[in-house]
């Protein structure tokens, strides 16, 4: 839900296109989303101001994706690149703009990441978690209203023959902006 109150949800139409649902005022509008395979999670900022975190399959690796719509167009960021495998959430900042992405770390990573936006590029920011041993690791963020801060909330895994195994929890409390 944005902060006016509209709602907004991701996802796709039965044949795999991806889609932006949103409602305002008890009526419910959608359009297409962005050219990717997989969106995770939508910020309305307003119905000229959309971002949407998610994932593109290519023939070699994941590629975390990051989209915007002003009004007319999508444009698509992947970012950071070789690093984050994909993007889960999207968190905004106090005013409403986009600020974090909660991301999955990759394969073997040895600290959980996040993707933060400072109202001009997105760069990988190192979570507070310390990681060893384990395969796999994600976390999704929820902001904390009337703040920068968010919670950033996950897992780490290891891919075993039974499938994936959990490992431990992550809970990590970000205050804001990630220091210089």
């Amino acid at each position: 839900m944005s902060a006016s109150g509209d709602v907004w949800a991701a996802g796709a139409d039965a044949n795999g296109v991806t889609l932006i649902a949103h409602e305002h005022r008890g009526a419910w509008t959608s359009m297409p989303g962005p050219a990717i395979t997989t969106l995770n999670d939508v910020l309305g900022v307003s119905a000229a101001d959309v971002w949407t975190v998610g994932i593109i399959f290519s023939p070699r690796q994941y590629e975390p994706a990051i989209s915007h719509w002003d009004g007319s167009t999508w444009s698509t960021v992947n970012v950071p690149a070789n690093v984050i495998t994909q993007d889960l959430s999207i968190s905004p900042d106090i005013s409403g703009q986009p600020q974090w992405a909660g991301a999955e770390a990759g394969i073997n990573p040895s600290r959980t990441l996040y993707a933060y936006y400072d109202g001009t590029a997105w760069s990988s920011v190192p979570g507070a978690t310390a990681l060893s041993g384990v395969n796999d690791a994600g976390n999704v963020t929820a902001h904390i209203p009337g703040t920068d801060a968010t919670w950033g909330v996950g897992d780490s895994v290891n891919i075993t023959s039974q499938g994936l195994t959990p490992v431990s929890p992550i809970i990590e409390f970000n205050p804001g902006a990630p220091p210089s």
